[in-house]
Parts: C-alpha cells; structure tokens; sequence
C-alpha cells in the first residue's frame, strides 16, 4: 500500500480521505502512537483489526471532542441513564482535553457503534492534539482509535518507526510537532463508571487523586 505524509496543512485532504476513501492513518497523539480511522466507517475499521491481527472481540476507543459534552451528541454515543452521568460530566469537563478515558454505556441505538464494540460498552476520550480535534469537528464524527502496533508487539514509539514498520500498510501518516519532543510512552487513565461510582482500570498520565 503506497501512503503519504501530511501535516496539519493538509486537513482537508486528510478529512476527504477519512470521510470518502475509508482511510486508516497513524499519528501520535497526545500520548502513544495511534492507529485511527472514522469509528462509522466498517471498512476501514475492519483494515485496523486486520493490520493489527487484533481479535474482533477486543473492542476499539474512540476520540471525541469535549464539546459533545455539551450538547445532545453525547446521548447519541452513551446511554446516559445506565451510568452515574454527573460522575462522568464532572471528571471529562475536569480532565478534557487529555489523557483520561472512560468506559461507560454505549448507545445500542447507534447501530454504528457495533463496529468499534460488540459489547455494551464503549470507551471515550477527548485527547489534547489539536490536528484530531481538527479532523474529528470537520468530519463530525468520533475516530476510531487503537495504539500503533501489532496485537502482542511492542508499541511504536517514534515517527520514523512507524514509517518504517506501518509505512506500506497504512494509507497515510501525520507528522505533527509533538514528533520533535521526546516520547514517554504513556498511555491515558483508563476509567470505568457505572451506576454509583468508579473503577480505576489502568493507571496512565492523569492521576485523579491529584
């Protein structure tokens, strides 16, 4: 597969491609390297778990922007009445933008949904990177999100190992600036909520005991 380099110059180029050819593209985020794609798109889902060799079971992530939780975008993604809501609005009003995600109750309307998650739940962040807020509010819709590596492997930890390892199985890359900066290799909070408290699933860059 032949892929390309952009840069946030070339945002609208990138959103054609997401939105029109299923593109799968990787990037770093505001954490680790990640693999992405439009979470309402099978096709180009079905290329990450098959880049991968990630099993169908293991559901995907997805990016969202924080200002969903401020309008009825949000009841489309989550099942509000299944979880403590308020928990959940006041610790991503506190920690969005960055590295904290939620596991919560997926919308099983939102038949799209299947695709990232085969199960009741859904996990959710807004991540601090200004070219996948950019990407997500032009194409308005969540990414689909996944770390960069092989199911098992080791993940990718600078720009040029993902050229080198993903570069002709990837449709495109993203360099952004946060490619110059050195890498720590951390993962986001991961937090489960349900219907009266929360459970702490993985211990990443955001500690909500601070």
């Amino acid at each position: 597969m032949k892929f390309k380099i952009y840069t946030i110059k070339d945002i609208d180029e990138i959103c054609r491609l997401i939105k029109n050819n299923s593109a799968v593209f990787g990037m770093r985020t505001d954490t680790v390297y990640g693999m992405i794609c439009s979470a309402y798109d099978k096709k180009a889902i079905d290329k990450i778990y098959n880049i991968k060799n990630r099993d169908k079971n293991k559901p995907l992530g997805l990016f969202v922007d924080k200002k969903i939780l401020y309008n009825d975008e949000i009841k489309n993604i989550v099942d509000i009445e299944k979880f403590d809501y308020d928990l959940f609005y006041h610790l991503a009003d506190k920690y969005w933008p960055g590295a904290i995600t939620f596991i919560v109750d997926k919308n099983l309307k939102n038949q799209y949904l299947r695709y990232v998650s085969d199960n009741y739940k859904i996990a959710l962040r807004a991540p601090d990177n200004k070219i996948i807020l950019d990407i997500i509010n032009k194409i308005d819709i969540p990414l689909a999100q996944t770390s960069l590596n092989i199911s098992g492997d080791k993940e990718v930890t600078t720009f040029d190992e993902l050229v080198e390892k993903f570069g002709d199985k990837l449709d495109f890359v993203i360099k952004c600036e946060e490619d110059c900066c050195v890498n720590d290799n951390i993962s986001s909070t991961i937090l489960e909520i349900d219907k009266s408290d929360y459970k702490i699933i993985r211990k990443g860059l955001i500690d909500i005991n601070d």
